[in-house]
């Protein structure tokens, strides 16, 4: 029963209506991101694409992309012995001379790591010099799930292998884009998320990982003739 009454009679002519006012409990538009790395993670050098999408209450959607990119400037250390003095060996007029190698450090030790994220295109990774293996994670994209439905779409596949290549093999790379939202008052269902895939262009386009989007929210009519609702799908 309503808590606060205003009856009025002999007010409205014609056809009647009702009119329901509501909060959300929801904040929109949600801004949520897609892709990439999130604030105050630790990034490797090379370039993070990191991808943010607002969605507002009816579905409809807007995407901004931007990069980070980490540059290595710091130069090397390296000390060197001091100086050797030695005499010429006998009847000679040289030295065999043996010294202490010079060292070296770096704050990149040869080890690296580079994220790429969802752009809309292939990108390529050059296999770096001295390489010969790369262990490498994908994830697909979540799908998309359905505004004032409430169901929860499917998550991406996550696979991480090691896998053999050459130096200077080209890596190409696929990032599968999130599934789009769909809206039940509409008819409009989630629409699955896209796959990840990396293969080696080099050696003739060697599929090296695949991992496998979520599903998307489903459409079909249920229960009553007539009565259609957006199911999850896995």
């Amino acid at each position: 029963m309503a808590t606060t009454t205003d009856n009025e009679a002999g007010y409205r002519s014609g056809n009647g209506y009702v009119i329901i006012n509501y909060n959300n409990q929801v904040t929109y538009p949600v801004v949520v991101q897609t892709s990439g790395l999130t604030s105050g993670s630790t990034f490797g050098v090379g370039t993070t694409t990191e991808c943010w999408t607002a969605t507002d209450v009816y579905g409809n959607t807007s995407q901004c992309c931007f990069n980070v990119v980490v540059t290595d400037n710091q130069p090397p250390v390296i000390t060197c012995p001091t100086d050797v003095t030695v005499s010429t060996d006998p009847n000679l007029c040289t030295a065999v001379v043996c010294y202490t190698l010079p060292t070296a450090t770096d704050n990149c030790a040869g080890t690296g790591t580079q994220t790429f994220s969802y752009s809309g295109s292939i990108v390529n990774f050059v296999v770096p010099p001295g390489a010969t293996a790369l262990t490498v994670t994908a994830e697909g994209a979540e799908g998309g799930g359905t505004t004032n439905y409430g169901s929860n779409p499917g998550r991406g596949a996550s696979i991480t292998g090691t896998v053999n290549v050459n130096s200077g093999d080209v890596i190409s790379i696929l990032v599968g884009q999130q599934g789009f939202n769909g809206n039940a008052n509409s008819g409009s269902c989630g629409g699955g998320g896209g796959g990840s895939f990396v293969w080696d262009v080099t050696q003739s386009n060697n599929l090296l990982i695949a991992a496998g989007g979520g599903g998307g929210t489903g459409y079909g009519y249920v229960g009553e003739i007539g009565r259609a609702s957006c199911r999850e799908r896995v």
